[in-house]
């Protein structure tokens, strides 16, 4: 009887010492759950709690709290440091600054006007070389040297000059031939012995798609130097590159095309209610 009530008023202790850390407060290393409700300019942008998402039309796959360690980075600075003192079942706004959310970063925004001016020749080398690996995904395996193959999805024919773990392949190509290679035709105009000049045959009024553009432009003006486009607007939208989501905006005179987070240079509020708190500590 006396180990069982030395027992209880042991454990009786235990929770009294674990009940106080976690009321003395979040620290750096524990592991908080919390909900939360995320504003920007007074509008809701997003929630962990489901109704207000309905009532918001908000849509998201799942609706749970979220968990992180403070100190890990896991989320914004903001969001960690302002937890931070905060007890179980604490509820409070935080207003989150730029610098402690999503700085904008200028080298992620690329700027070009809407009317462009562009060179209406190029040259190219006359041979040049490209990983074995490449060449076999883009021509497929078991070429060898004086093979002609043709890139993709235009009449350009290459000739293989060597193979080894590059592969060296010359144009085959002559004066006057007309390269049908997207955005638009061009006419081959002048070889020598280390280059090949093309010139652009699109003509006043054509309608492109330039590679990889998310609008279409229309050639406004084009001459033996030089090729005029103006990139023709479409609505803000977001397009997946290589490197993340990109947002392109135009405005009269440009098309801001920004790699940065949409929420970036942005001050955000956050109410924030702690569910749970796992002292570092603690056993």
């Amino acid at each position: 009887m006396k180990k069982v009530l030395y027992l209880f008023v042991t454990m009786l202790l235990l929770s009294g010492c674990i009940d106080k850390k976690i009321n003395d407060g979040i620290k750096e290393g524990d592991l908080v759950t919390i909900d939360y409700t995320e504003f920007l300019n007074e509008s809701i942008i997003d929630t962990t709690i489901e109704k207000i998402a309905i009532d918001n039309n908000i849509s998201k796959k799942e609706f749970k709290p979220l968990i992180f360690k403070v100190g890990e980075k896991a989320v914004i600075k903001g969001l960690e440091e302002g937890v931070i003192g905060m007890k179980l079942g604490e509820s409070k706004n935080l207003t989150i600054p730029p610098e402690k959310a999503y700085l904008k970063n200028p080298e992620l925004i690329k700027i070009i006007p809407v009317t462009q001016k562009l060179e209406s020749t190029r040259t190219l080398e006359k041979v040049f070389e490209i990983p074995a690996t490449r060449f076999e995904f883009e021509f497929g395996e078991n070429h060898k040297t004086g093979d002609d193959v043709f890139i993709p999805e235009t009449n350009v024919r290459l000739t293989v000059q060597n193979i080894s773990s590059n592969v060296s392949l010359s144009y085959n190509l002559t004066v006057g031939d007309i390269i049908r290679l997207a955005p638009y035709k061009e006419k081959v105009v002048k070889i020598d012995e280390n280059s090949i000049t093309l010139k652009s045959e699109a003509t006043k009024g054509e309608i492109i798609q330039l590679k990889g553009a998310a609008w279409n432009s229309t050639v406004v003006d084009i001459d033996s130097k030089n090729m005029t486009l103006r990139h023709n607007y479409i609505p803000d939208t977001k397009i997946r590159t290589t490197l993340g989501a990109m947002n392109v905006h135009f405005n009269d005179t440009n098309i801001i095309m920004d790699l940065n987070n949409e929420l970036a240079g942005k001050t955000l509020v956050f109410n924030v209610t702690i569910r749970s708190i796992s002292k570092e500590d603690t056993k």
